[in-house]
């Protein structure tokens, strides 16, 4: 196994631990309650309308199938999205959006495999139909990758960014201001936090990946809330 494929195997083993918990929710915790849910509901409608035993049960048994049906729906729907190789082929698929080469897709490994936890960034998804689900943001010498959200991964090649002059500093944050509904607020404590990752680089410009990893850094903090 190349480092390649063992970079891979390490992506489907961390989201493969929240799909995990997902199943065992879905078995364990969702579909039992539709079952004694519903059976219970048409047991109890059949006693009120007959007040007799013998529709309770039939009440109860007619629920259990019912149940059962929405469970079985609701399981084929669910259980599919939650392999974790379908989120490995996704993270593969990012790796081939960027042309990278053999030699190239050795290096993303390697520096991926390496990061330490001063250069990942990980997070929880919230708000509706998030689900909890898992986030991190992981910053290496020559690229930078977004798993977690939509697209479930985006990969980015820094030396792809243009380095930022002075003019162009403003153009670009300008543009992260009107696509990222940032108010005046934040546009200047996005380029403050950019400057601070600079001087942190001991780069007397802001640069691409400095403006890109001050923008991951807010989108954290937004999710994060």
């Amino acid at each position: 196994m190349n480092s390649y494929e063992k970079w891979i195997e390490e992506e489907i083993k961390w989201i493969g631990i929240y799909c995990s918990k997902m199943r065992r929710q879905a078995l364990c915790v969702v579909a039992p309650s539709i079952l004694g849910g519903t059976a219970l509901l048409l047991g109890v409608l059949q006693l009120i309308g007959s007040e007799n035993v013998e529709d309770f049960v039939n009440g109860v048994l007619g629920g259990f199938m019912i149940g059962a049906l929405i469970c079985g729906i609701y399981l084929l729907v669910l259980l599919p999205g939650l392999n974790p190789r379908r989120y490995g082929k996704k993270i593969d698929r990012s790796v081939r959006d960027l042309s990278l080469n053999e030699m190239e897709k050795e290096q993303l490994a390697q520096e991926m495999l390496a990061a330490d936890e001063e250069h990942r960034i990980s997070y929880v998804l919230q708000g509706p139909g998030s689900k909890g689900t898992p986030g991190r943001f992981v910053l290496t010498e020559h690229y930078a990758l977004l798993e977690g959200s939509s697209p479930y991964a985006i990969l980015i090649r820094l030396s792809d960014i243009a380095e930022i002059r002075r003019g162009e500093e403003k153009k670009m944050a300008e543009k992260m201001f009107h696509s990222l509904s940032l108010s005046a607020r934040a546009y200047h404590k996005l380029l403050k936090v950019a400057r601070t990752i600079a001087d942190l680089d001991k780069s007397a410009q802001i640069k691409g990946k400095h403006l890109a990893e001050a923008a991951c850094y807010r989108a954290a903090d937004y999710f994060e809330k």
